[in-house]
This record gives C-alpha cells, structure tokens and sequence, in this order.
C-alpha cells in the first residue's frame, strides 16, 4: 500500500528535521510540515520529500535571520 510507505517516510522525514512534526495528507496527497521552531508555527505543504526538506530549512534560516535582525 503505497499512503503507508509514504507515511512511513513521514516519520523518517520528522526524525530528521528536529522542530517540525511532518505528516503524510493522503487525501492531498502531499507531505505536510508544522514549525514549532519557527513563528507563527509555519506550515509548508511539498509533493515529495526532497522539496519538503529544502522549503522546511529554508523556512528555519529565514526564521533564524529574522530573530537575529530583532531589536
């Protein structure tokens, strides 16, 4: 069954991006990633793994730039 691959990629996924809970949306079909590291608990939505991890460490540096840029 290919919805449990892709959530057991999930978990690989989560593992391996401390501060993000990561989810397999069968009905979107899309891997889903919830920041608690970042403000406002971002949310980013990718179709595969490889463009999950580069918009989740995207979203990190930007959140890390932005804390370093404040008063």
């Amino acid at each position: 069954m290919r919805d449990a691959a892709n959530v057991e990629t999930a978990a690989r996924l989560e593992q391996g991006l401390p501060g993000w809970v990561v989810m397999w949306a069968p009905y979107h079909r899309r891997y889903t990633a919830f920041g608690a590291c970042t403000p406002a608990g971002t949310i980013i939505d990718a179709p595969d793994p490889n463009t999950l991890i580069t918009r989740a460490r995207a979203a990190q540096l930007a959140a890390a730039s932005g804390a370093r840029r404040a008063p």
